[in-house]
Order: C-alpha cells, then structure tokens, then sequence
C-alpha cells in the first residue's frame, strides 16, 4: 500500500478497502450519515454537473497518469501499483457517471 495514499485528509490511516479500483467517494461525500459537512456542501450537485467532470476525466490519459505519476513517485513499484489504481478508478467513474 503505498504510503503517499495511506492517510485521509484529517489524518486517520486509511485501510486497504478505503483505497480500491472503485472510486465511490462521490455517494460517501454527498451521504449525510457518513460526512456532514461534506454533505452539506455537496448535496447541491446536478448529475449535469458531475457529467461535465466527468467528461473533463474523459481527456485525461493512460500516458498523461502515467507521466504525472513516474515524475512524483520515485520507487517504481509504488508508482506502477498508484497508475494502475488511477487508471482503474478513472474508468470506474467514467463508465458509472459518464
């Protein structure tokens, strides 16, 4: 588990399931049970909208991740599992919100 997406942005350790090939943070965000605050600021967003991100995503590629990961990531196999994951959860959202 690579250790530059080991923790949450408050700073709790994440845990393997928390980090899959599927990108659902979008339903965890806008779920008031789960996130309040995000929730709350979220709750507002049109699928109109989230199609738009969604085809923004569309424009970035296996090569663009694949760059922008070797070019931060130094240890190769942390860099090779973090694009697999990135481009795994990229066509996750395209093919469940595009």
């Amino acid at each position: 588990f690579p250790s530059h997406d080991r923790y949450r942005a408050q700073g709790w350790q994440k845990l393997p399931v928390d980090w899959g090939n599927e990108a659902t943070t979008m339903e965890t965000l806008r779920d008031p049970a789960k996130n309040p605050g995000a929730a709350s600021i979220l709750r507002g967003i049109t699928q109109d909208e989230i199609r738009q991100q969604v085809d923004a995503l569309r424009k970035v590629t296996d090569q663009m991740i694949k760059q922008m990961v070797s070019d931060t990531i130094s240890d190769p196999q942390e860099a090779a599992e973090l694009i697999r994951k990135l481009i795994s959860r990229r066509q996750w959202i395209i093919k469940n919100y595009g």
